[in-house]
């Protein structure tokens, strides 16, 4: 009773075992799919903002230079030098700009760059198990044929044995019957023998 009871709880905890190993694996994917996220989550961010800052750059653009043109056109009657000094600014401004758009490009490169990484890896974990299920289906499938092709071995090793043992009893069975048979006749000659002696 107890010799079963030891054998219960040891199955038991095998089992909770088996199931903590495979949590925590599924805990490690969930983990590295958080990450993933998050870095796509944050790439996505930088280019949303890149591009936000750059609708924003253009609209300030634009809202200066009509600014400085108007102010050119009233100024530029009254100053001499107004129009070098507005070229020299454009000038700025248009630098600027191209390194703005550079860095909103490099921005944009890099969070493409993350999310094609991301995609990569996610790619890669989804093939790495679809040969793992396709492996362990296989070995599944191996050890059912094995099992199968053991059970008929066995059935017909089970079935020869009771052929013999039928056979067997057959023949027992004839071989009494023949000794019942002999010990009759031998019955039946003792008394015909003291039959004919009396």
């Amino acid at each position: 009773m107890e010799h079963a009871n030891k054998r219960e709880l040891l199955s038991t905890v095998n089992k909770q075992r088996e199931q903590l190993t495979r949590y925590e694996s599924r805990l490690r994917d969930v983990v590295a799919a958080y990450k993933g996220l998050i870095k796509e989550k944050e790439a996505l961010e930088a280019s949303l903002k890149a591009l936000t800052a750059s609708n924003a750059s253009d609209k300030s653009c634009k809202t200066n230079n009509e600014t400085k043109n108007e102010e050119t056109n009233t100024n530029s009657a009254s100053i001499p030098g107004v129009e070098v000094c507005s070229s020299k600014q454009g000038t700025n401004q248009s630098e600027e700009t191209v390194d703005h758009l550079r860095t909103q490009l490099a921005t944009l490169m890099n969070s493409l760059a993350t999310l094609s990484a991301e995609k990569s890896r996610m790619e890669a974990n989804f093939q790495a198990d679809k040969k793992q299920l396709r492996s362990e289906k296989e070995e599944r499938e191996r050890v059912i044929k094995d099992q199968q092709e053991k059970h008929q071995q066995s059935l017909h090793l089970h079935q020869s044995e009771m052929e013999t043992l039928r056979s067997k009893l057959i023949a027992e069975r004839h071989e009494r019957e023949k000794e019942q048979n002999d010990h009759g006749v031998m019955i039946r000659w003792d008394a015909f023998l003291q039959k004919e002696m009396n």
